[in-house]
């Protein structure tokens, strides 16, 4: 599979944890982000679906500025990605980030 995305998150908005359809976007999946820091959510649900409520783990990883993430093997099978809202981003460099919009 050869597929490409290209989202914009305007201001503090985002996309709620999902798998990627497994056949269109194959084993990897990855993510570049362009714009300003954003957290990314990985959900591990107790049944590997969308629709799973009961999330057994779960954890944000920083999307810096021009930052690119890797899914694969079970960060790409187990897990749902998402991008999270957040009015403020910590980043290591530049410290805490207002999003607009909040």
């Amino acid at each position: 599979p050869s597929q490409i995305l290209v989202n914009e998150y305007v201001d503090n908005w985002g996309i709620a944890s999902h798998f990627e359809d497994f056949a269109a976007f194959g084993d990897t999946i990855a993510t570049i982000s362009l714009g300003n820091p954003v957290y990314m959510t990985l959900e591990q649900p107790k049944e590997p679906n969308n629709q799973c409520g009961e999330i057994l783990r779960d954890t944000k990883v920083l999307l810096e500025r021009r930052s690119l993430l890797i899914l694969s093997g079970e960060a790409r099978n187990a897990y749902r990605h998402g991008i999270t809202r957040h009015t403020n981003v910590w980043t290591p460099d530049q410290g805490l980030l207002k999003r607009e919009g909040g």
